[in-house]
């Protein structure tokens, strides 16, 4: 139900994932994308950084819309990098 629920509040269906606090929701059927988690889990650490986060998230999207949030772009970049990082340092395998 979040993933709908955020998804109306965009004017779309559903969204993919949601976010509130500490929990994450996946729309029904959602691969389970490293960077669409760990895009989630960035909105994860904004919500520990201020109890006001909820409030200020709802400000940023709708001074500047969803996809120009700061909190979004934040979650973003945050994801995009470490997936960029462990793409050019992968783990290695003990043989």
């Amino acid at each position: 139900m979040p993933p709908r629920l955020g998804g109306w509040g965009l004017g779309q269906r559903t969204v993919a994932a949601i976010t509130l606090w500490r929990t994450v929701y996946l729309a029904p059927r959602t691969p389970f994308h490293p960077e669409l988690l760990l895009h989630e889990l960035r909105h994860v650490h904004q919500f520990r950084a201020s109890i006001a986060f909820p409030v200020r998230y709802l400000w940023e999207s709708v001074r500047r819309g969803y996809h120009r949030n700061r909190y979004e772009t934040d979650a973003q970049q945050y994801a995009a990098l470490r997936v960029r990082a462990h793409a050019s340092h992968p783990p290695t395998q003990d043989v």
